[in-house]
Parts: C-alpha cells; structure tokens; sequence
C-alpha cells in the first residue's frame, strides 16, 4: 500500500454447467469478477470491484481505500462487504448501476505448480523487478457451488467452472492478446495464453507465456522456455496461432464475439479501456514433433481480449 503509479487485480470467472437434459436450450452463462487496488499518488488511491456479464454489460464500482483489506498469510480480499479467497467469493452490493447478492464456493482448486526456479506462470521473469506487468494464475480450473442474484435473476453456478488469475505493477501492456478457457468437454482441461510487447531496458519485444492442462499433464509454452511463435494470423475478429518448442507444437485458434469495456490500468491509473468477450470460442491441438495427436478440443465459452496495434505481434 506504499506504492505509487502501482495497480493490482485478480481476475474471479465462473461459468454456469452444461445446459441440463431436459432444457438443452438453456444459455450458458458467465459471470466474472474483478477486486483490485489502484495507487496512483497519496492523495489518489481508491479500490476497486469490476464485473462483466454474459450479456458483456460491464460496471466499474469505486471504493475508499480504507474499504480494501488482504490477509498477510492466506489469499483473501475484502473490499467493503466483498470477500474474495481461493475458496470462493460472496458479494454484498447494492449500487444503482448493479445489484449483486450470494456466495459462491470453490471444490477441487488446480493451483499453477510454483517453485524457487520458475515463481509460476512467469518463469524466471517473476524475478525481474521493472517489468511494467506480472501475471499469476491461481486456479487453473475448480468447480463452482453456489448462486448469484443479478439485479433480482438468480443464477445458479453449481456444477460449472470457475479460474482465477491476478495481474500487478504498473500497467497493462499497450499491445496484446489474451485468451483464456477452462470449459471443454473434458472438464479437467483448462487453458491459458497471452502474447504482448514488453518494453525492456528502453526498447521492447514480443513475448509470451501460456500452458494447456490437461488434467494429467501440464505443457507450457513461453518466451522463458523457448518456444517461438511460428504463426500469427488475425481477421474477422478472429486469431489463430502456431507455437512451437523443442518438444511440441500447439495451433490456437480463437472466434471473438461480442465484448464488454474492462477498465485497465495505465501508471496505475485505471483510465484505460479494453474490450474483452467472455462468450468466444477457441480450437486447441497439441502434437508432438513425431506429429503424434496429444490433444484436440473446442473450449466455450472462452474469455478472449486484443489491445493495441495487435499487427506488431507478428
């Protein structure tokens, strides 16, 4: 709390189950969560709770820093009546623009593997102190228990998925993409990628990180562990890649759809924004460099974001 141009968020997404057997036209639905704090100078600072829906209606709440409370030896957050853990979250908020009332608790927690040499999913660029963006995952996949009142319609979760991962420094990068899934057919699965321009030492460069569980094996694809990208391709709103290592080659391919506006943080003020769409859809095949076929699914609903001039990705 004694940092300054400084911003710190934890991104909460729950998706609904499957739609059941006797009402197989039942829309799936998504429901996501942001906390965070932003810390510009002493006399501007506040907390925040972002939420964005299905329907990609998006609300940006403010509250007083005093409001904002982190446990020092567990993971949980409280803002206002807001709680927010590995455990789950409860909502208590009652504004003009939104209400959002309920608990909802976390099963079976998949946290991303951390250890002394590879802090998470950064790898060794955790360790760098002037990186303007650090990323964590905290749950790759868990299920949801539980329900949420939207503005007087309550949404049941049980059953469904949720993910959680946290973003903190200074600011977003200006150019980049992010996508993200946890909803296949295998339900263990879950997915991860983002690729951006870092700057470094007054230049910048293209890098990556990313992983595909699948829920016995964890393969990571990253600028750390060097893989490359060996294809980009962007049109319609749509973006397929091809990345490779020594190892394994991996082909994404992700159909935005429509999109909400996330406030973003620049020098820690949250006075940027994104579009991002928690309802695309995204193609993940995996093979080995014998081309023997490890994996092949379609995830949706998949969160999806594009920020920036996306063409200096390539």
């Amino acid at each position: 709390m004694k940092h300054k141009k400084y911003f710190e968020g934890w991104y909460f997404k729950h998706d609904t189950p499957a739609s059941p057997a006797d009402d197989p036209d039942l829309p799936k639905e998504v429901f996501a969560v942001i906390p965070g704090v932003s810390l510009v100078n002493r006399q501007d600072r506040h907390a925040f709770i972002q939420v964005i829906e299905s329907s990609h209606a998006t609300h940006y709440l403010t509250y007083d820093i005093e409001e904002f409370k982190a446990g020092k030896r567990s993971f949980s957050i409280q803002i206002g009546d807001n709680y927010f853990s590995r455990k789950g979250i409860t909502l208590n908020i009652d504004r003009k623009e939104v209400k959002l009332a309920g608990t909802i608790s976390y099963e079976g927690v998949t946290p991303f593997p951390v250890t002394l040499a590879s802090p998470g999913i950064m790898g060794w660029y955790g360790y760098v102190p002037f990186m303007e963006c650090f990323h964590g995952v905290v749950s790759m996949n868990h299920i949801l228990n539980g329900s949420m009142v939207m503005d007087g319609r309550t949404i049941d979760f049980t059953g469904g998925k949720g993910y959680i991962e946290k973003d903190w420094g200074t600011s977003f990068p200006r150019d980049y993409i992010w996508i993200q899934c946890n909803d296949f057919a295998n339900e263990r699965v879950s997915f991860m990628l983002s690729i951006a321009t870092i700057p470094w030492m007054g230049k910048e460069f293209v890098g990556f990180l990313g992983f595909l569980y699948t829920g016995e094996q964890l393969y990571r694809f990253a600028t750390y562990n060097r893989s490359t990208i060996q294809e980009l391709a962007v049109s319609d709103n749509a973006i397929s890649t091809r990345i490779s290592n020594s190892r394994y080659d991996l082909w994404v391919t992700v159909q935005g759809r429509d999109s909400g506006s996330l406030a973003a943080p620049r020098s820690g003020t949250m006075d940027r924004y994104i579009k991002e769409s928690v309802m695309s859809r995204v193609r993940i095949t995996l093979k080995d460099k014998l081309g023997k076929l490890l994996f092949d699914g379609t995830g949706d609903p998949a969160g999806f974001e594009i920020s920036g001039d996306i063409e200096k990705l390539f």
